[in-house]
């Protein structure tokens, strides 16, 4: 959240800067191609930026993923990671509570439900276990944040917090949040994940 607030602070200020120094340049060269060159080349700095302190104090995961070796699905990324076992009906999960990473295992049996979050575009209601009731309904609860720099912080916060949620029965860590690299096909991969929880804990 605090990264994604200050990448998009961060590069709405470059933006502005670049914008202020393009309208200079077109006026002094008495030129819109000019303005618009310097405009595209603010567009490119700030992108590179953003993408620089994303990756700013984000946790390596490789040693987690390799400790799944046995298990044929898995994910990890900055401090959280799951990974499904279907042979011994295990999943795994790994994230940070209250600034302490914790690591469990559960049986599908303890799995309750699960789910997928992209903030201020679009949540899904989480799968049910067999005999937990409902199958997953999906509303809209916001349009899609407008194109454009100005709106780089609402979109960084909210690649902050898009992810997987797993509750499971477990009184001290009731629902588990694995955060999802930022990507273009974001929802697709978290559906991907749907998918396979439905078809290996309800399978």
């Amino acid at each position: 959240m605090f990264r994604g607030f200050v990448g998009g602070c961060l590069g709405l200020i470059v933006y502005l800067v670049f914008f202020v120094a393009a309208i200079v340049a077109g006026i002094a060269a008495k030129s819109w191609l000019v303005f618009f060159g310097v405009l595209a080349f603010s567009f490119v700095v700030v992108y590179f930026l953003l993408k620089i302190i994303n990756q700013i104090g984000r946790v390596n995961m490789d040693n987690w993923l390799e400790s799944m070796s046995q298990c044929q699905y898995k994910y990890a990324y900055d401090g959280s990671g799951i990974a499904v076992d279907s042979n011994a009906r295990r999943i795994y999960l790994t994230a940070r509570w209250k600034g302490n990473a914790e690591c469990k295992e559960y049986d599908f049996a303890s799995v309750r439900d699960w789910g997928y979050e992209i903030p201020g575009f679009t949540w899904q209601s989480p799968d049910r276990v067999i005999g937990g009731g409902v199958q997953g309904a999906g509303h809209n609860i916001g349009s899609s944040v407008g194109a454009g720099i100005a709106n780089s912080m609402s979109v960084a916060a909210a690649a902050e917090k898009s992810g997987l949620t797993v509750s499971v029965a477990d009184i001290d860590f009731p629902k588990w949040f694995i955060k999802f690299k930022p990507q273009k096909e974001l929802k697709m991969e978290l559906a991907r994940w749907m998918e396979i929880l439905n078809q290996t804990v309800n399978g």
